[in-house]
């Protein structure tokens, strides 16, 4: 399978639109090969429960997710009835409106933003694989079911966007039922990749004429 490097440029296109500096001050690694076990304890760390999170099959389905989710650290909502919900009316908008979306989640009128492209979650879907068996429902028995996808190598905004976002899911206080997975976006031995995984190179706007 060929490693895909544009796919980690994306990046930079998903931050860089809320602060040019915030991938320098986020604790960026570059990327390793991972395991289930591995991502698994790494999850528990941020304090999410490994059995909502799922994984990409393999190097063809990582680029898929991306392009689904539209770059990484991402969040994707569906209703009872799998129709995509934009909580943001395009991809360049910052995703800081997380944190007050999933604290008023079940209260919020989604009919102000329109779909400016077609997700669809079952395709979605075909392109994990759960090795942690996580429970699979039908999606009506809840309102909306929820995808966050993360990778390791995203330290510090992981434990300032992945964990904060897990913690007020869980502290909510509303009453809707809610489904959550989290995509983990990592390198896989599983993938059986050739070749080396690319390392990201952070740079800040050159400001000299």
């Amino acid at each position: 399978m060929i490693i895909y490097k544009k796919y980690i440029y994306i990046v930079f296109y998903c931050f860089t639109s809320c602060s040019p500096v915030l991938m320098k001050l986020s604790g960026t690694k570059n990327p390793k090969m991972e395991t289930f076990t591995s991502i698994n304890k790494y999850a528990n760390s941020l304090g999410i429960d490994s059995m909502n999170v799922i994984f990409s099959k393999d190097s063809t389905s990582f680029s898929s997710i991306v392009n689904i989710c539209g770059g990484f650290q991402e969040l994707l909502i569906f209703d009872s009835k799998k129709q995509y919900i934009p909580y943001k009316n395009n991809l360049s908008d910052c995703n800081a409106t997380v944190d007050s979306v999933l604290l008023n989640i079940c209260n919020i009128k989604w009919s102000s933003n329109k779909p400016n492209r077609k997700i669809n979650f079952d395709t979605l879907m075909s392109f994990v694989v759960d090795p942690n068996n996580h429970e699979q429902t039908d999606t009506i028995q809840y309102d909306y079911i929820l995808f966050m996808d993360f990778t390791k190598y995203f330290q510090g905004i992981n434990e300032s966007h992945i964990s904060v976002w897990n913690r007020i899911l869980k502290d909510r206080s509303s009453t809707c039922a809610i489904k959550i997975y989290y995509i983990n976006l990592d390198y896989l031995e599983s993938w059986k990749l050739k070749g080396q995984i690319p390392k990201i190179k952070l740079r800040t706007k050159n400001t000299t004429k």
